[in-house]
């Protein structure tokens, strides 16, 4: 029973974190698709940034994106407030973003409303949607505007740098395989969501989001996908992350992450209807599978150590003693060493936000925090 049950976690394990990402790698190279044409004018785009920070914060960010790279003129740009905004930083913002066009979200706060109001603003076809912490390259706006003159795209996600700080976590490396994972996924068909903080998406495609909508940018792609559109992925439209959050931040996003995902399949469960979802495949492998890993990864210890004990029973006493020295050896030397006791707090924590995330489905929590 032992033996059984780690085979099966370590096959379901490395079906989820390697199996799946290689094949789509494979796929990605046998039958992929170009998503970014090499030369393209680009087409008109609206700017919208979607916010609650502080108005000398959002002012940076337009300039930001005023400085991008544009044929003729600059960019038209919207700052989308969240309904939670307090007025004095309303007036703040109007008064530090004159070029800019300043909206506010009205009903519940959160991010959907500020979304819904800027894209209802916007004066352009192709929406890019960001968010304040980031800045983008100066030619970031040009190749999502150009990979969207492809009518088939719905969407098209940039890519996310993380700060340097953030690099040689155990988040960077996650995030690294994150990023490939998504281009690959975009070239044989579609990415399963997009990085909120820089993607372009079809104003005459997108529907407004319901009230509540916890990951905005999963809930928008995948219903574009269940509509006939593609998802694309555009690896040199590059969004440079400011800040670098520490464990505890970084379990509360992947906390809330992981609850929109569940919070996705409760509202709109024809993604999990394979004659619907052109992605189906993709989207259990990339977010469900994944929801399992810290049940598997229990099984897979406790069957280790049950299979060892009983290897265990037929040793010579000398050699159990030997063998629980290093183990305890092991304890100490991962135990002291700060990379390595780092990196196992990462993972703990990583496991016990997929944990909460699972609860909170469970009983029903969707709001937003």
């Amino acid at each position: 029973m032992a033996t059984l049950l780690v085979l099966g976690s370590t096959v379901l394990l490395l079906v989820t974190w390697v199996g799946y990402p290689l094949t789509m790698a494979l796929l990605s190279r046998l039958k992929g698709r170009e998503v970014e044409p090499a030369e393209q004018r680009p087409g008109p785009v609206t700017a919208v940034v979607c916010t609650r920070g502080p108005a000398d914060l959002v002012r940076d960010r337009v300039e930001n994106l005023l400085a991008c790279e544009w044929p003729e003129g600059r960019p038209d740009v919207v700052v989308a407030l969240d309904a939670s905004t307090p007025a004095e930083v309303e007036r703040e913002t109007r008064v530090l973003c004159p070029q800019a066009r300043v909206v506010r979200a009205e009903g519940p706060a959160g991010k959907p409303g500020a979304v819904n109001v800027g894209v209802a603003q916007s004066t352009c076809d192709v929406v890019v949607m960001c968010d304040t912490a980031q800045r983008f390259e100066r030619d970031t706006l040009m190749v999502l505007a150009r990979a969207m003159s492809n009518p088939a795209f719905g969407a098209v996600s940039g890519r996310l740098e993380l700060a340097a700080g953030s690099t040689k976590t155990l988040v960077g490396q996650y995030w690294r395989m994150e990023r490939r994972l998504r281009e690959d996924e975009a070239r044989v068909h579609s990415a399963v969501g997009v990085t909120g903080a820089v993607y372009a998406l079809r104003r005459t495609a997108f529907r407004p989001l319901p009230a509540g909508v916890i990951l905005d940018d999963v809930f928008t792609p995948m219903d574009l996908v269940l509509r006939g559109y593609r998802v694309g992925f555009a690896a040199s439209a590059v969004a440079r992350e400011t800040r670098t959050p520490d464990v505890a931040q970084e379990g509360r996003r992947k906390e809330r992450t992981l609850t929109g995902v569940l919070q996705l399949v409760a509202l709109m469960p024809e993604v999990l209807r394979p004659w619907k979802n052109a992605i189906f495949t993709q989207f259990v492998c990339h977010k469900l599978l994944r929801l399992g890993t810290p049940p598997l990864i229990l099984a897979l210890a406790a069957g280790s150590l049950v299979e060892t004990w009983r290897l265990a029973q037929g040793w010579p006493p000398a050699m159990q003693r030997i063998a629980g020295g290093a183990a305890g050896v092991a304890t100490v030397v991962v135990l002291a060493l700060p990379r390595l006791r780092a990196l196992l707090h990462e993972f703990v924590a990583i496991q016990v936000a997929v944990v909460r995330a699972l609860w909170r489905a469970a009983r029903g929590q969707w709001e937003v925090w």
